[in-house]
């Protein structure tokens, strides 16, 4: 019986392990699958954006003559500068919004896998209590019956 016992809490730690594991990989696998996502993009955006302004910056209708006005030109390019800070602004501020959702989820999770692992630790509790209560239930059944047999042996009639 002891050795079922100990088998059993062998199996269920184990159990436990893997629900750990499991619980701890699994939501990140796909927290990753989504980053890479989203990274591909916003390289893919910002190396698109770079080489329009590079190519409206050389290709500047300087031909026959023509003048070009510095401080408009300053100007459309600092207002590309500005546009390029509030997009970096905007994916930085994305980004650390996902990271608090993905923080307070996480944690979530967390206080849950506790709660659950608490009320595992009851369940094993009260199924060591339950064997051995079966035990000394078999134990108390086992003398019943002898008790029975042997004062059968010692009056084998009923007296009235």
């Amino acid at each position: 019986m002891r050795n079922q016992i100990l088998e059993k809490r062998i199996e269920v730690e184990k159990l436990r392990k893997e629900i750990k594991l499991y619980r701890i990989i699994f939501p990140q696998v796909s927290l990753l699958k989504q980053w890479a996502k989203l990274d591909k993009r916003n390289q893919e955006s910002v190396g698109s954006l770079a080489s329009l302004l590079s190519t409206f910056s050389l290709k500047l209708p300087l031909l026959h003559g023509a003048k070009i006005d510095t401080k408009a030109f300053q100007q459309a390019l600092s207002m590309a500068m500005e546009v390029m800070a509030k997009l970096e602004a905007m994916i930085t501020k994305r980004t650390s919004q996902q990271l608090e959702k993905t923080l307070y989820v996480l944690t979530e999770r967390l206080s849950i896998f506790k709660e659950q692992e608490e009320c595992l630790e009851k369940l094993e509790e009260a199924v060591c209590s339950v064997i051995t209560l079966l035990a000394k239930e078999n134990s108390i059944r086992i003398q019943v019956i002898q008790a029975t047999n042997s004062t059968m042996k010692d009056h084998p009639f009923p007296t009235c």
